[in-house]
């Protein structure tokens, strides 16, 4: 189940990453998008195996709903904070392209894309 979850989770950096590379090449658009959308498939697929015998496991007295309930609670909350950490970077982002009006832009986004991908790595790894 562990590698399961994992492999979702590499499914989705992959997805991530793939879709950001059409920033820089876009002749190859469909190749590009269709290589994401299977990525993000493959992780929505290997989740949605994993989801219920990993909320059985921790269901020590019956309560597999009321932990569904907690959980769904959690990742809303946190898919709200990510979006809303998203915005913000990216409207900082903008505003430093504006202000400084050359390719360095891009590399910047790459740099942090890289380390904010390490570190979804490394808490999957720990977790």
């Amino acid at each position: 189940v562990v590698m399961v979850t994992i492999s979702a989770q590499d499914h989705h950096d992959n997805n991530a990453t793939t879709t950001t590379t059409t920033t820089v090449d876009g002749t190859r658009l469909l190749l590009i998008t269709s290589t994401a959308t299977l990525c993000k498939t493959l992780c929505g697929i290997s989740a949605a195996a994993t989801k219920a015998s990993i909320t059985q496991y921790f269901a020590l007295r019956g309560n597999m709903a009321d932990l569904n309930a907690k959980e769904s609670t959690q990742e809303t909350l946190v898919s709200l904070l990510g979006m809303m950490t998203g915005v913000t970077l990216a409207h900082q982002l903008q505003r430093y392209e504006a202000q400084r009006g050359d390719a360095t832009s891009m590399t910047l986004q790459w740099m942090i894309f890289t380390v904010l991908t390490a570190v979804h790595v490394w808490a999957n790894w720990r977790g």
